[in-house]
């Protein structure tokens, strides 16, 4: 009975020992279960005391008695077997799950402290580029009041000056790990300019002088506004509304028009270099000389375009329609053309030579007679797939320099 009141004043003692523990978060654990992790800490260390009171003089007999050896009894082997071994086994699982579990926690909670002093960060700066992005807006309604050229021209040196100022950033609220930095107030400004009524030398000037790289632009509507030689450099133009916008000689390398519309715009002499064209519709549109080299041009839509001396150098264009598009003198080596619709396509002194085909539509496109002798030098492969499945057949076109084309016609047909 005494031995009894004992094991359990010592179980309670235990419990209140764990909840003290718990209580002062040793060991130091975030969770809602730091109680029971301290209560069999205690557990762990109280019954490694018991076990070793227990066997005091069997272990100081081991140690310390050196003179006569000690023959320990057999139930003491049975002892070390069922108690001792599980017992510093489970004391040592114990302390490494602790440090385990403690580094994680550390590890998680400085994460998230590190992106809540970036949100910090990132709010302060659209808070300071907000009220410059609203002194800028200022500016240019006083330019659009003022009449004498010496006020104009001072209030377009500020304008100038305070667009340097604007930086670009990962937005806040984005899970994407991939996002790319974007200038919301680059935008705006662009947005507001092209809306001022501004003389033609004044917005040369900010064209000139100001650069729109980084801009975020997306689902604008800039239809019909000029635009030509501007630095939009990795703008953002996602699903934005460009119908006959006027972007020749504009430099838009590494910029997203992922599904823009860009039916009847000019892009003349146009940098598109590396850029994201995907599923955008440029219809009807105007790519003398552009650059299109390692472009997407994946499911694009290019009818009736006009991509004449353009280069298209290592660009998708899977999938992509190009009904009636004029490619003369286009070059288009080393592209990805897999399922890329060129029927009724002008292909005069196109380059097409490694590419990388399955299933072009080539029906009633236009060549030269001579081309096939160039591709077998150049694309064996394509030359053979021709071959395999078009006729060609040639005829003369009146008032050209060249009186001889040939056109391709399916076998089928």
């Amino acid at each position: 009975m005494h031995k009894t009141l004992i094991y359990l004043i010592t179980l309670l003692l235990l419990f209140c020992i764990g909840w003290m523990m718990g209580y002062m978060k040793l060991p130091y654990l975030e969770n809602a279960y730091d109680f029971w992790i301290g209560c069999l800490m205690t557990l762990a260390i109280v019954f490694f005391i018991f076990i070793v009171k227990s066997n005091l003089k069997l272990l100081y007999l081991i140690y310390f008695n050196k003179k006569q050896p000690v023959k320990i009894p057999r139930q003491n082997y049975n002892l070390f077997g069922v108690l001792y071994f599980p017992t510093f086994t489970f004391i040592a699982l114990i302390c490494l799950f602790v440090i385990y579990h403690r580094k994680t926690t550390f590890s998680e909670t400085q994460i998230a402290n590190e992106h809540k002093i970036y949100s910090l960060e990132q709010s302060l700066i659209l808070s300071k580029q907000s009220q410059k992005l609203h002194l800028l807006l200022d500016l240019i309604n006083q330019f659009e009041s003022k009449s004498e050229i010496i006020a104009r021209n001072n209030i377009l040196e500020r304008i100038i000056t305070l667009s340097y100022s604007f930086k670009d950033f990962i937005p806040i609220d984005t899970c994407d790990l991939l996002a790319q930095k974007y200038s919301v107030e680059r935008g705006q400004l662009l947005l507001a300019i092209v809306s001022t009524k501004m003389d033609s030398n004044s917005f040369k000037k900010i064209k000139k002088n100001i650069s729109f790289s980084r801009a975020d632009l997306a689902k604008v509507n800039l239809q019909g506004k000029d635009l030509s030689g501007i630095d939009l450099r990795m703008a953002n133009f996602q699903e934005a509304n460009l119908e006959s916008v006027n972007l020749s000689n504009s430099d838009v390398s590494m910029a997203n028009l992922k599904s823009a519309n860009l039916e009847n715009a000019n892009l003349s002499f146009a940098n598109f270099q590396r850029s994201n064209l995907s599923s955008a519709i440029i219809k009807n549109a105007n790519l003398v000389n552009t650059l299109l080299d390692s472009a997407n041009l994946k499911s694009v839509n290019l009818r009736k375009s006009n991509l004449e001396n353009a280069s298209m150098i290592w660009s998708t264009l899977d999938y992509a329609l190009m009904q009636e598009a004029n490619l003369t003198n286009c070059i288009m080596n080393l592209s990805s053309l897999i399922r890329t619709n060129l029927s009724k396509a002008t292909l005069l002194n196109t380059r097409l030579s490694q590419l990388k085909f399955e299933e072009i539509n080539l029906s009633n496109a236009l060549f030269n007679n001579n081309f096939m002798n160039d591709l077998v030098l150049y694309d064996q492969p394509l030359a053979d797939y021709i071959k395999t499945n078009y006729t060609l057949i040639n005829f003369e076109k009146k008032n050209t320099d060249s009186a001889e084309f040939c056109i391709l016609k399916l076998r089928s047909e």
